[in-house]
């Protein structure tokens, strides 16, 4: 588990907030294309929050048209930024 969290620190990543009415087909969706997204919370009936990888945000955008929700970047950590 320490692994994982080296890798990602080294890689880089998101933390995001995604808003909108289809958040579970958009976490679906998500999984199907193999963006993996970690920590994921519920903050609102239709906000969710969550950690992503810096090559799976920028392939979010198809997935964000396709389920009407919009992406907001709260922080970026790891060793690229």
């Amino acid at each position: 588990m320490f692994f994982v969290h080296i890798i990602n620190f080294l890689k880089g990543y998101v933390q995001m907030k995604a808003e909108g009415r289809f958040l579970e087909r958009f976490i679906n969706l998500c999984s199907n294309r193999q963006i993996y997204m970690w920590d994921i919370k519920r903050t609102g009936a239709s906000c969710i929050t969550a950690k992503i990888s810096r090559r799976g945000f920028r392939c979010l955008r198809p997935i964000c048209a396709s389920t009407h929700t919009r992406v907001h970047i709260l922080t970026k950590k790891g060793f690229p930024f």
